[in-house]
């Protein structure tokens, strides 16, 4: 099918104007109980998907014709992957790699024009090309020796990256890293199949590091990296591993392997990204606190949220009325009440309204629960669940805990 540039930009029904309202961090942190949840809100859209696809076929046929017109040879085709390819690129924010093997590439050569301000002569035939083809739908940014990085609309991003074989001239060197990219990705999508929790970290990652701009820094696969290690230690709870991922920046520890054949070297940011990194996370991890601390095993029993350390702090959460399922204070605790008075198990932890001098629930100082190891009575369920917990040792198992 023929690429159409209003289609991906410049109509209402364009693949940027599909891009869901991008949700706040406190928003996903509540769906990391549930990972197809998180990739249900975050991940990039099948209609997306299909025409993002259109699009970068439509560069890779571009970038070989304007290339074999010049009398480059491509070898093996041409690749598309990287987060499209790995299904880890999000919904408002799409990237995507576009790999050319060309038989004729010289690495030292590209790297003497590079640092003379120039792109090699492959780049600068394939921007040409691409830029007469499809107009503004192709953008250049920046570039390096051996990648031009490209903007079609305003949310998809293209590293093109062309290169050579290294098994033909028998040298390691950065530049040919491209080269093993099809082989990298099979590893990342084999993991994803053995962990299948992993995706919804990636997603959570990228969305936290698109944020805030301290986290910019770093690239989408070296983030992707680092959550394999995060999965592999930190057990099988988004969560956890988030927590751990944070924790790990916060410290200031970027470094992973990377499983690169060409460049087998240990990715690290640089000391101001990796600075930046840092606090964003450790600010992150303090105002975030009652989503990752660790030991949040309780989720309340109406909208599932798992942020609680035990059923006093989810019924808290319940009375204050900030539950999604449940709004209005004054609404949710006469749910409680009533559900509390509706079962003869539950109903000795009411007050006799008899004896408590109010004029029942809802009124000011009413003491609507009592402690049936003591004289103490309370205003709210969750305060008299902490106070036998804590006094008693007891616990009182209501409302599902």
């Amino acid at each position: 099918m023929p690429y159409n540039d209003d289609e991906w930009h410049g109509r209402e029904s364009g693949c940027e104007k599909r891009a869901p309202p991008r949700p706040s961090l406190e928003e996903v942190l509540r769906l990391v109980d549930a990972p197809e949840r998180v990739e249900r809100r975050l991940r990039m859209t099948d209609d997306q998907r299909i025409r993002c696809h259109k699009l970068l076929e439509g560069f890779a046929r571009t970038a070989y014709r304007v290339l074999e017109d010049e009398g480059c040879e491509i070898a093996e085709g041409i690749y598309v992957g990287g987060s499209f390819g790995r299904r880890t690129a999000l919904n408002y924010k799409l990237d995507a790699d576009i790999v050319i093997i060309a038989e004729d590439f010289d690495v030292h050569q590209a790297q003497h024009d590079y640092n003379n301000g120039a792109l090699n002569w492959h780049q600068g035939i394939v921007l040409d090309g691409l830029q007469q083809k499809f107009r503004r739908g192709c953008e250049y940014v920046a570039g390096s020796p051996w990648c031009l990085k490209l903007k079609a609309g305003e949310f998809l991003r293209v590293d093109l990256i062309i290169t050579g074989n290294p098994e033909w001239t028998h040298e390691r060197h950065r530049g040919f890293s491209g080269a093993d990219s099809q082989n990298v990705d099979r590893q990342i999508l084999s993991f994803a199949m053995r962990h299948p929790e992993y995706r919804a970290l990636v997603l959570v990652a990228k969305h936290w590091r698109n944020l805030d701009s301290r986290a910019t820094g770093i690239t989408s696969y070296h983030l992707e990296l680092l959550c394999m290690e995060a999965v592999r230690q930190c057990g099988s709870n988004v969560r956890d591993q988030f927590r751990c991922l944070l924790e790990r920046f916060a410290s200031g520890d970027t470094a992973v392997n990377n499983p690169n054949r060409f460049n087998p070297k240990v990715l690290e940011s640089g000391r101001r990204v990796a600075a930046d990194l840092a606090d964003y996370a450790a600010e992150t991890l303090d105002y975030y606190r009652r989503h990752l601390r660790p030991g949040n095993r309780t989720a309340c029993p109406l909208c599932g949220e798992r942020r609680f350390l035990n059923g006093s702090g989810a019924v808290a959460h319940l009375e204050s009325g900030s539950c999604v399922k449940c709004r209005g204070q004054e609404n949710a605790q006469k749910t409680i009440y009533d559900f509390m008075g509706g079962s003869r198990q539950t109903q000795q932890y009411l007050t006799p309204m008899i004896t408590n001098g109010s004029h029942g629930h809802g009124s000011s100082g009413y003491q609507a629960y009592q402690c049936t190891h003591c004289d103490r009575t309370f205003a709210k369920l969750s305060a008299l669940m902490q106070h036998m917990q804590d006094r008693h040792q007891k616990t009182l198992h209501a409302l599902g805990f």
